[in-house]
């Protein structure tokens, strides 16, 4: 409203809070003249303006002692049903505060109620022991790993271990066969006259091979099959013309090595073809043989002799 502006600080500084009257006298003392006609209606334009700066003075006064407050008390008299009202609307959320204010509390004491739990233990030895045993699980597959490894180097050195052996065989039997070789050239070139002293002990050289070969049978009858092996295998080369101890070498080595072939089949092999030359008599050879059985080789070694017999033995068979 255009009456409720703050008054300006000249209207109350004018000093014009009581009005001054002005003295006709005070005015002649100055000398002034004697109003005439046209001086008397200046005088009375002065008087208006003079009251009308009164009276403004006096409204100032009046606007700032009393209308100016009214004007404030009534402004906030209207603004304070505004407060009341944002007040009330304010207390659902008050009241909504001091709710869960109470809650709080209310979950305080209950927690203070609870029971209180035991500390928890120390857990380092157990962490400590943890670590040992997955260090000692570590341990165990690295063993098991090279443990499961071991098998089959086993078996490479079990492989190995045969093929030396079947290389030893393989010399044995070279070297068999060039000690049959050369025992022939040997007899061969020596002189047809011999002196007494060979002559005298050929009779032990032969007794002591006669005595290898009952040794060698009675090791084979008793399923000494290594030893009777060994033993003839020597005879080869003192008595490299009796097929029947080539008969006895290839089949203890059957029996020992479980291989019938190479050199087993070699030592059979020349058995027969010394038995097809007729030396010893056939039926020296049969009953040497006579106590064979299946078990010990009797069929295996009826094939073999087959081409050396006669064709009526054959056909008798």
């Amino acid at each position: 409203m255009a009456t409720e502006h703050e008054p300006t600080p000249h209207a109350t500084d004018t000093g014009l809070s009581k009005p001054r009257s002005i003295d006709p006298d005070f005015l002649r003392a100055e000398g002034a003249p004697r109003a005439n006609g046209s001086d008397r209606g200046f005088g009375v334009f002065l008087t208006s303006a003079l009251l009308g700066l009164v009276m403004g003075g006096v409204g100032a006064w009046a606007y700032v002692n009393f209308i100016h407050p009214e004007l404030a008390r009534r402004k906030v008299g209207a603004a304070q049903p505004a407060a009341d009202a944002a007040r009330t609307e304010t207390n659902p959320l008050t009241t909504q505060l001091d709710g869960l204010s109470d809650r709080v509390e209310q979950l305080r004491s209950r927690v203070e109620q609870l029971p209180k739990t035991t500390p928890v233990p120390d857990l380092e030895p157990i962490n400590q022991k943890l670590s040992m045993v997955d260090d000692l699980s570590r341990k165990i597959d690295a063993e098991r790993n090279r443990i499961g490894a071991l098998p089959e180097k086993i078996d490479q050195n079990a492989r190995k271990i045969s093929t030396v052996m079947a290389e030893l065989e393989g010399v044995k039997s070279q070297l068999s066969t060039l000690r049959s070789e050369v025992q022939p050239a040997k007899k061969a070139a020596e002189p047809t006259t011999a002196s007494i002293e060979p002559t005298a002990a050929e009779p032990s050289e032969s007794k002591a091979a006669e005595n290898d070969y009952a040794r060698g049978v009675e090791q084979f009858q008793k399923q000494q099959f290594k030893e009777a092996s060994d033993t003839f295998v020597r005879l080869t080369s003192s008595k490299s013309d009796d097929p029947r101890v080539f008969y006895y070498a290839a089949l203890a080595r059957g029996f020992s090595s479980g291989d019938w072939k190479g050199e087993t089949e070699r030592l059979v092999k020349q058995g027969a073809a010394l038995e097809r030359a007729g030396k010893p008599d056939k039926a020296l050879i049969d009953a040497a043989f006579k106590g064979l059985t299946a078990a010990t080789g009797k069929e295996w070694l009826s094939f073999y002799r087959r081409p050396a017999a006669s064709p009526g033995d054959r056909a008798a068979k």
